[in-house]
């Protein structure tokens, strides 16, 4: 298998891409992107642009679809830097607008199922939300920015980094939470394979990491050339 990399040669956004997605439709795959000119656009699978699907209000920083049941409309979230988020779409119409965090929303992750999102932000806080947008539970309160908040496979644990550690909350009260130092410097992404329920996190470290669902490191890369932003 060979990757092919294909490239528009004018960009359509004016500034920095913040955020992309991918969504079906039919058997056809295709993608979303948001970038700091407030605008997302829709583009085919092999790179060329379908056009802009709406302008925004504010700045985008993070994209989630909607995991998509048959015969359902696709619909994607939008977390923005003035700490709402926007569920949309996929004709570009704002559905709904929800006021989550003080400070940037800067994490924001659909369940496997597509029953709820999970949202984070500039205040610590991790909160779920139903998937009409309606609030179901403020998980926890942390001292600083939560950078990646994600689903377990069975969507009854919220994984999320704060400083340079990894926390798994249950989302059903009274449950402990259990936490570990994860990477030398703040832990900026994660993600949790649905496939072999395994961990991912990538921190300031430059470093990315391999864990089981229990926190025991299963691999650590060798340092790389520059902090690991995505996954």
């Amino acid at each position: 298998m060979r990757l092919k990399l294909t490239q528009e040669e004018t960009p359509k956004h004016s500034s920095l891409v913040t955020a992309v997605g991918w969504y079906k439709t039919g058997k056809q795959y295709e993608l979303l992107s948001c970038g700091d000119d407030q605008a997302v656009w829709k583009w085919h699978v092999e790179g060329s642009p379908i056009g802009k699907l709406c302008q925004c209000e504010s700045y985008c920083t993070a994209m989630a679809v909607m995991p998509n049941s048959k015969g359902t409309d696709n619909t994607f979230a939008l977390g923005f830097a003035d700490g709402t988020f926007r569920l949309m779409s996929e004709s570009g119409r704002e559905e709904k607008k929800v006021d989550a965090h003080r400070g940037a929303v800067i994490s924001l992750k659909w369940s496997f199922d597509g029953s709820a999102i999970a949202t984070s932000g500039e205040d610590g806080v991790v909160k779920v939300w139903s998937r009409s947008g309606m609030l179901r539970s403020t998980l926890t309160q942390m001292p600083k920015a939560i950078y990646s908040v994600v689903w377990s496979p069975d969507c009854e644990h919220i994984l999320f980094s704060c400083g340079n550690k990894v926390h798994l909350k249950s989302i059903q009260a009274g449950q402990k939470q259990v936490e570990w130092k994860a990477h030398e410097g703040i832990v900026l992404m994660l993600d949790w394979s649905f496939v072999n329920n395994t961990i991912l996190s990538a921190g300031e470290d430059c470093r990315y990491k391999i864990w089981d669902a229990y926190g025991r490191l299963l691999f650590c890369s060798a340092p790389l050339d520059h902090v690991v932003t995505a996954l």
